[in-house]
Formats: C-alpha cells, sequence, structure tokens
C-alpha cells in the first residue's frame, strides 16, 4: 500500500491572518473606489492616482497574500466584501453625489 502524502494543515492563527488579510483587500478596494470617486468631484489628481494605484497593486497583492495563509474555501467568499463595504458606507462618504441608502441595499 503506497503511503500517503501528509496533508499540511495550518495553525488556527494562519487562518486568522489570512482572513484578516483578506477583509484588509476588501477594505482598500472600497476605499480605492471612492477616492476615485472623489478625485472627479474635488479635481485632485492625487487621489486618483493613489486610488488607482491601492486598486490595481496594493488591494490585490494583499488579497494573493491572504490565500498564502487560508485556504481558498474560506478565503474566495470574502471577495464580496467589496461589494458591501461601498454599498454601505458610500451614503457617508460620496454624499456629493446623492448617494441614499435602501432597503434595495439590503437585499
Amino acid at each position: 500500500r503506497p503511503a500517503r502524502p501528509s496533508q499540511s494543515r495550518r495553525p488556527p492563527g494562519m487562518i486568522a491572518l489570512g482572513v484578516c488579510l483578506a477583509i484588509l483587500a476588501a477594505v482598500l478596494g472600497t476605499a480605492s473606489k471612492q477616492l476615485i470617486a472623489a478625485s472627479e468631484h474635488f479635481r485632485q489628481t492625487w487621489m486618483f492616482v493613489l486610488g488607482a494605484l491601492l486598486n490595481m497593486v496594493v488591494g490585490p497583492a494583499v488579497d494573493a497574500i491572504s490565500y498564502l495563509f487560508a485556504p481558498q474555501v474560506i478565503i474566495a467568499p470574502l471577495a464580496c466584501l467589496d461589494v458591501i463595504l461601498n454599498a454601505l458606507t458610500a451614503h457617508w462618504t460620496l454624499r456629493w453625489e446623492g448617494e441614499v441608502l435602501t432597503k434595495a441595499h439590503g437585499f
């Protein structure tokens, strides 16, 4: 009988770190999109550049690193947090665009 390869088990602390990094990636994604939207309103190029850098480099790098610490089955469902955080915070952060939090955001 051939020997089974040992399955690597991650310590709970590593999984928690991966989850925290995935949540951080979602927060960075939300912040980056709102910075890009704010850059048009305030006519600030630096806001656009910072938002684009967070959105295209930092956020995806943090997200990819989170997969090193926790299994995909745990991290992948957290990808929707970006959309949820954006819907919940847009009312306060993008007030000048007339964003309103409605019941439709909850369903």
